[in-house]
């Protein structure tokens, strides 16, 4: 009797490296299914065979089905009985199944669009099915898609907080009601991690807590590998005591009497995992490490550059007391628009003067000088990669170094397309050229634009998204720097962002440029901030300079002066950002919501109601902490008030009631104003950062 008779004798035997595959004869292997596709091991050591099954049979249980298919413990020579090929053949029966619960996964708009059910079967045991929801109705396949983390929203909503990743559903909502943490699982178990949810992990410390069995770890090792290099940092958390609980996950663990204090001094006592090879289970766990070796192919894992890599701290996590907590106040690098160390997006539709608003920016960080009214603190090192465009870079470069009167500013520019999604020889490159470079320590690198950057991917994808996001994430990690890609709004630009949902859900600031109809000027708008306030509105204006190039040239030695510009002719123009001055265009600073009609709130008294907060909150409001966040305020009667008052004295008190009612009803519906109690204050969808 040897390894190779017994595997042919459980069928579909195959060879591996250790010895031999082998379908599991286990009865409920597969959820009763079977095992199709060999997941037994068999190896044989002299006159001992050792059994593992990659499915995660329990090993008595493997052990008591493989007993028949031995001829006679104490005669392994023995011809082996041929077994009967039409034995495991059993009646397709559709056992009659009872849901008993139902996960739904919910994308970023709040959609429904799948779900994972839970069925009894009669008779005993459960099942699983995974429905793809299209208009709210159940699709019995998930193939088109595109897989989400289960918690998804709350993990949105709370950027700040350490995300918890355990196997099943059941076990994340069980943590969330517990203990008020953010915790995922992914829609396919321990069998994968999908590559499409990894993105949403971009720069998010991660906890993973393993069920206490062989799969369990195994999966927590493969989400530590796919999540390197996207996640901050990443810890697994063993939360059993012994092997009285093997199988139990983290709600077993915790429903037997974990305090949130243990279940806290757990986290802060594991180490931050450097390299998925660290994951290794418990040794209670480990029966035999050559036949526990998994059968299945590993793609290896790519190595890290050397100059990317710079040793992180060994503590990553502190798990304060709420009596304790403080926030850590936000550094800008430029005053709540940029801040420091951030991953954001600049975007709009084509003509919207986004490569000038990005060099400008690029300008006054380097200088210190405010960008557009906004105090840039500190001034510091700027790489500009100019993908586009960047043929006509050096007249805009002299432009503003003539404008502005810059002259030894540190700005470096690489007037190149670096495929950043899917060229790791491109990725070296750039960090060698920066190296060499003198911008040693940049404070913002700019990527100008995110489809000359993008190697051909495709934007809609979220492979090759994900790709790209966490190549970002290693340029941040390896210079330090805040790292802004400019972008294209789609093909409606009131959608915002072209390409895969993911990009948004990873930046940290998003900025919105429109162009003023018909005008040289436009508005920026912060339409997502994660440390600080949404809704900041910027207005700017374009202007023609004319300059002599060569003058600029001779007098400025910078690195820019330096390149080889190629101009005919000495003398040259360009346009460059000023900030706004004058009134702003009609309709400009009011944008009614999107399913309103277009004159939505631009009637006569909705517009003096809308001037008549403006000017209070603006000479008179105070700072005040509402509903959790702070606000410019001023009270209720004080806004009635400036109404009353620009009505005029020839209008009846009780026609001025009447439209006082009519226009802050409206203005607040519209989602101009918030009232609370009695003080009121404009949304940050029109405020104008005043």
């Amino acid at each position: 009797m040897n390894a190779e008779l017994l595997a042919a004798a459980l069928g579909n035997a195959k060879r591996y490296k250790r010895g031999w595959l082998a379908s599991c004869p286990v009865p409920g292997h597969g959820n009763g299914k079977g095992d199709r596709h060999p997941s037994l091991a068999i190896t044989q050591l002299g006159e001992k065979f050792l059994f593992k099954c990659f499915g995660g049979c329990d090993q008595e249980d493997v052990f008591a089905a493989i007993k028949p298919h031995l001829p006679n413990s104490l005669n392994w020579n023995r011809p082996l009985v041929a077994r009967d090929p039409l034995s495991g053949i059993r009646p397709i029966v559709p056992p009659t199944m009872k849901e008993v619960m139902a996960w739904d996964y919910i994308d970023e708009s709040g959609e429904v669009t799948a779900q994972k059910v839970r069925y009894d079967v009669e008779g005993g045991g459960k099942t699983y099915r995974q429905y793809h929801l299209i208009n709210g109705e159940r699709v019995p396949t998930i193939r088109n898609w595109t897989p989400i983390p289960f918690g998804l929203p709350l993990m949105i909503a709370r950027p700040m907080a350490p995300v918890f990743v355990t196997e099943g559903e059941k076990a994340a909502e069980f943590l969330v009601g517990m203990f008020d943490v953010v915790a995922i699982s992914a829609h396919a178990g321990s069998s994968e991690w999908p590559a499409a949810i990894t993105p949403w992990f971009h720069g998010r410390l991660v906890v993973v807590l393993p069920d206490n069995d062989r799969p369990g770890w195994k999966y927590a090792k493969r989400v530590v590998r796919d999540l390197q290099g996207v996640a901050q940092a990443i810890k697994v958390v063993d939360l059993a005591d012994d092997e009285s609980a093997i199988g139990d996950d983290a709600e077993e663990f915790i429903g037997r009497g974990f305090t949130f204090e243990e279940f806290a001094k757990r986290i802060a006592d594991a180490k931050v995992i450097e390299d998925f090879e660290d994951v290794v289970p418990p040794q209670r766990l480990v029966i035999d490490e050559k036949a526990e070796t998994e059968p299945e192919s590993v793609v290896p894992e790519k190595e890290p550059f050397a100059e990317v890599v710079e040793a992180q701290e060994a503590q990553r996590y502190r798990v304060e007391m709420w009596r304790d907590a403080k926030d850590e106040p936000v550094k800008w690098l430029v005053d709540r628009i940029v801040p420091e160390k951030g991953f954001m997006a600049l975007y709009g539709p084509p003509g919207t003067f986004k490569s000038f608003i990005a060099l400008h920016l690029a300008a006054m960080i380097a200088s210190g000088d405010s960008w557009l009214a906004h105090e840039v603190p500190q001034a510091g090192e700027v790489l500009y990669i100019a993908g586009e465009g960047h043929g006509g870079i050096g007249t805009r470069i002299s432009g503003l170094r003539h404008a502005y009167e810059l002259k030894d500013i540190p700005v470096g520019v690489i007037r190149s397309q670096v495929n950043l999604r899917s060229s790791d020889q491109d990725f070296a490159d750039l960090i060698a050229a920066i190296r060499a470079s003198e911008i040693q320590r940049p404070k913002l690198i700019i990527i100008d634009t995110l489809a000359r950057a993008f190697g051909g991917g495709n934007e809609n994808a979220s492979e090759d998204m994900g790709s790209f996001i966490s190549n970002c994430g290693r340029l941040q990690e390896a210079t330090g720097a805040a790292l802004l890609v400019v972008h294209h709004s789609g093909k409606d630009a009131s959608l915002g962002l072209r390409g895969h949902s993911s990009f948004l859900g990873a930046v940290d600031t998003q900025i919105e440029i429109t162009r003023h109809t018909d005008q040289m000027s436009g508005t920026l708008k912060v339409t997502k901030q994660k440390d600080g306030k949404d809704g900041v509105e910027i207005h700017f204006s374009m202007e023609t300079v004319n300059f002599d190039q060569q003058e600029t040239n001779e007098t400025h030695e910078t690195s820019a002066a330096k390149l080889n510009l190629g101009f005919d002719d000495d003398l040259a123009n360009t346009l460059v950002v000023k900030p706004f001055e004058g009134d702003l265009p009609d309709g400009v600073g009011f944008r009614p919501p999107q399913n309103a009609k277009p004159n939505a709130g631009r009637g006569k008294h909705q517009s003096m109601g809308r001037e008549a907060l403006r000017h209070i909150v603006k000479t008179e409001g105070q700072y005040q902490i509402v509903q959790g966040e702070r606000h410019r305020v001023v009270t209720l009667e004080r806004w009635r008030d400036e109404v009353y008052a620009r009505l005029g004295n020839d209008v009846e008190e009780s026609d001025k009631r009447k439209r006082w009612k009519e226009l802050k009803d409206k203005l607040t519906d519209l989602g101009f104003a918030a009232i609370r109690n009695d003080l009121v204050w404009i949304k940050p969808i029109n405020e104008e950062g005043f």
